[in-house]
């Protein structure tokens, strides 16, 4: 039986958890890719743009600021009944203003990094709302992509989705390959979690020690959160003030990762990360076109090169707090579409 398999994959879950929902903003488009239901997905022009102001770089001379872009453009999508195929990509790119250099390499900072990707996605019902999938993505965080084998990221998973009678509750079965983990790389990790749906207005993944929980309290309030070991943290409460109107507050603690071109080894790569408190609006200006604002705080923020998080001392650089001011405008191209038959 599905519900006695062995608690030592639970613990896995939570290795390929990390891998499969590294943002806030991926996650609940794959959450929902895992789902039973096919067409649900839009296609969304969306474009955000992020500024850090200017802050000291504690140790060094220099100030250091960036903004940071982000561009996902639609896909291709094929649908039917029991069949859905994706194509999607997106480029983000990290414009950083500095004169610092690594203190243990004294290399100089790159003045961007950009994160061009490609997924492709494929899920097929087996029967009812049993489902499998499989979804890949190719990218290459650096200061010059794609220059080398280097610099490039793979990340695959195959998932089995087994609901449970006739609830909307299911297992979750993965099976995760990445080249791009802090351990473990190249190595497959099977992945288990569960999946909890007693309402329309309630929806938990549940992982060890993972969790993702989107919640509907009441009329217009909305709360979604999420929780990664070791080190990965999001929350987000909003309400709706109006039909068009919606104001939003967040935490987050989150991390990137990009693959340094000049680093002195190619097991090496940088880290951010940091912590932002942050409040905002959203204004939907038709049902298919929103723009929202946000404004914040930065904390503990800080860059180091090496494997993994034990070598954050290595060519480490630490930013002091700061405001930063956030935008985003997004276009759905399409409905979400109804399956037709095969």
């Amino acid at each position: 039986m599905i519900k006695s398999l062995p608690f030592y994959l639970l613990i896995l879950s939570a290795l390929l958890l990390c891998f499969l929902f590294s943002s806030a903003q991926a996650q609940d488009t794959r959450l929902q890719f895992m789902s039973p239901r096919f067409g649900t997905i839009r296609g969304w022009l969306d474009y955000s743009i992020n500024h850090d102001f200017q802050q000291a770089i504690s140790g060094q001379p220099s100030d250091f600021s960036l903004t940071e872009h982000y561009l996902r453009v639609p896909g291709y999508r094929s649908l039917s009944e029991n069949h859905e195929f994706l194509i999607g990509s997106s480029v983000s790119v990290l414009d950083v203003d500095t004169n610092a250099i690594f203190p243990n390499t004294s290399d100089s900072f790159p003045e961007y990094f950009a994160n061009p990707q490609l997924l492709l996605a494929y899920k097929q019902r087996i029967v009812a709302d049993k489902i499998w999938g499989l979804s890949m993505t190719l990218s290459s965080p650096s200061d010059r992509p794609f220059a080398s084998i280097h610099e490039v990221a793979l990340n695959a998973t195959a998932f089995l989705r087994l609901p449970i009678d006739q609830s909307d509750d299911a297992w979750i079965l993965f099976l995760n390959y990445a080249n791009d983990r802090s351990d473990l790389q190249h190595i497959p990790l099977p992945g288990l979690a569960y999946v909890h749906k007693p309402s329309e207005n309630f929806l938990a993944y549940l992982g060890i020690p993972f969790i993702y929980i989107k919640y509907n309290p009441a009329p217009r309030w909305a709360l979604h959160a999420s929780y990664i070991i070791p080190r990965n943290v999001h929350a987000k409460l909003s309400y709706q003030i109006s039909d068009e109107f919606t104001i939003h507050g967040a935490f987050d603690f989150s991390s990137d990762t990009f693959f340094r071109h000049d680093r002195s080894d190619n097991d090496h790569r940088l880290f951010y990360y940091k912590k932002n408190l942050s409040a905002g609006i959203r204004y939907d200006i038709t049902d298919d076109f929103y723009v929202d604002f946000s404004a914040g705080y930065s904390f503990d923020r800080f860059f180091f090169e090496g494997e993994d998080y034990d070598d954050r001392g290595f060519n480490r650089l630490s930013i002091a707090d700061g405001p930063f001011i956030a935008l985003r405008l997004a276009l759905a191209l399409d409905k979400p579409t109804k399956p037709h038959s095969n």
